[in-house]
């Protein structure tokens, strides 16, 4: 793309500088991509060959969601739903504990001083002093151990909370039996988080916490083999073929200007490789907002030539549809941001993209789904959400020393993935069912959560074979954590002058082998997990 404004049309500028008008050495940028991590590196990659031109995609997607959930007036919250939310979350996530633990008693109020050691749980929240004013622009203070509470809900302890201390030789049961995981010797706590305690409270002043017991995932998806066939051996389809899906996330252009460099020549490389699925948070690409974040420096100050709706639809949808009429096969799923000046609504929950608002200019066949959302590309179960989950949990999170579980080898020393925070941060969002599991939100991103509609937010059916987080305050990575890939694809552009290069995730799955899922027609009905982290071979790329 030697002159882009040839191909997008030139625009005015204002003030001597250009809002549109783009002069990028796209061969540059490109040249300079290099693989800063890779999982199942071993795997041979099928990036550098010449791309097969197709004429339709060879994926189907599907959602888990009834997206007319999604079309509520936020701003419009009652009391009596907030609670009744917070409170139907913890007694099912209860539930969930008492029988994934095998609790044959009834689980009892903590806040009730008894002797005896009892089984109960709560949500984890943080002490509020009577009297004490929160000083403007000032983040309020982290969860620190003096001021750690646990909270019950109305139908187990009237709602009431109590101060939570954990006992010297407590320890974390949780409810896989991943070694690794058993065997560590710190566990994270966070306002919201909400966990299973065995313990007591002696004096009727704090619940002495002998032992914390952690919610399970939810299980993977699996698929016919009948299914599996049609998806990755069908002639229509990949007919054996890797599937090949890109990821990437928003900002996209410098904090410094409005001409979305980065996104053109990135635009430009992905025409060049045509994937099967891109996701703007292959032959999938999936992108992820915000595509026109309100916090960019020019936006705030309303220093803008031209009307938001008009910037995204001249940079975002012109690129978006140029790459659908020159690559027919690739299909494009949008993911929002609450950051996106483009949508109107602001709340989290967010619904998707409205396709149909001409001031866009979003073609018809791009996907665009809600954030947070699980999606299926074939067989395989992705999840996304483009609040700061990760960099909020970092900030939020509390770490204390405790004694290994009870079925791990006393001897074993904790395993280095067992140490390692990205990985518990994600095991937080895995255990605890939901793409924001922190409440309140954090000062650190301020997530304008809707909390009445928060259901939407949860893991409520499986648990995905791959978790997009994006999070600009968090170093991109590549994690397996309990059988599920978990990937910060870090952003486009630097969200702040001198911040991490640009950088982005591609993906390549291999076809199951083909005698595996053949074995007689007594099996086609057979449910097969997808076993993702077997299968792909994902690459973080950055621009050096």
């Amino acid at each position: 793309m030697a002159d882009l404004s040839s191909l997008l049309g030139a625009q005015r500028a204002t003030g001597g500088v250009s809002s549109h008008e783009v002069h990028a050495d796209d061969g540059t940028w490109a040249a300079s991509l290099r693989i800063a991590e890779s999982y199942n590196a071993d795997k041979p990659s099928t990036w550098e060959k010449e791309p097969e031109t197709l004429g339709a995609p060879r994926v189907s997607l599907a959602v888990s969601t009834d997206l007319k959930q999604w079309n509520y007036r936020y701003m419009f919250e009652k009391k009596g739903e907030r609670s009744l939310e917070l409170d139907n979350r913890l007694d099912d996530l209860g539930e969930v504990i008492r029988q994934s633990f095998g609790i044959a008693s009834e689980l009892e109020d903590p806040s009730i001083p008894s002797q005896a050691s009892i089984y109960s749980v709560g949500r984890i929240c943080s002490r509020v002093h009577p009297g004490a004013k929160q000083e403007p622009n000032v983040a309020p203070a982290r969860l620190n151990p003096s001021d750690l509470m646990l909270e019950t809900s109305r139908m187990l302890g009237n709602g009431q909370r109590v101060p939570l201390t954990l006992d010297p030789a407590c320890r974390v049961r949780y409810a896989w039996a991943d070694e690794a995981a058993q065997n560590v010797n710190v566990v994270g706590l966070f306002p919201g988080m909400i966990v299973g305690v065995k313990g007591r409270n002696g004096s009727g002043n704090r619940f002495v916490a002998e032992e914390l017991l952690m919610p399970p995932a939810l299980p993977h998806p699996a698929t016919s083999r009948t299914e599996l066939v049609q998806h990755q051996y069908d002639e229509t389809r990949l007919a054996g073929k890797p599937l090949r899906v890109v990821a990437t996330s928003g900002p996209y252009t410098d904090a410094e200007d409005l001409l979305f460099k980065p996104w053109h020549a990135f635009m430009t490389h992905i025409e060049a490789a045509q994937p099967d699925v891109v996701v703007l948070v292959c032959c999938a690409l999936i992108q992820m907002g915000p595509f026109l974040s309100a916090s960019h420096a020019r936006v705030a100050a309303g220093d803008l030539d031209e009307l938001p709706t008009s910037i995204f639809r001249h940079h975002i949808s012109q690129r978006v549809s140029r790459l659908m009429e020159r690559a027919p096969g690739t299909m494009v799923i949008l993911v929002p941001s609450t950051q996106d000046v483009v949508h109107a609504h602001f709340a989290y929950p967010q619904p998707f993209l409205d396709k149909s608002n001409a001031a866009l200019g979003l073609p018809k066949r791009v996907r665009c789904l809600p954030n947070p959302s699980v999606f299926y590309i074939n067989e395989l179960a992705i999840g996304v959400s483009t609040a700061d989950v990760l960099g909020d949990l970092r900030r939020e999170e509390l770490v204390q020393r405790v004694n290994p579980g009870a079925e791990a080898k006393p001897s074993g020393a904790p395993a280095a993935e067992a140490r390692d925070p990205m990985m518990r941060l994600a095991r937080h969002v895995l255990g605890q069912r939901s793409f924001y599991p922190i409440f309140p939100p954090s000062a650190a991103s301020m997530l304008p959560l809707d909390l009445s509609h928060s259901r939407l937010c949860t893991l409520d059916q499986v648990t995905p074979d791959m978790l997009l987080l994006p999070s600009p305050k968090v170093k991109p990575f590549l994690r397996v954590v309990d059988s599920t890939i978990v990937v910060n694809p870090g952003t486009l552009a630097a969200a702040q002058p001198g911040a991490s290069p640009s950088s982005f995730v591609r993906m390549q799955v291999d076809a199951m082998p083909r005698d595996a899922l053949f074995q007689g027609d007594e099996t086609e009905s057979e449910l097969v997990t997808h076993e993702l982290y077997r299968r792909a071979r994902i690459d973080l790329m950055h621009t050096t």
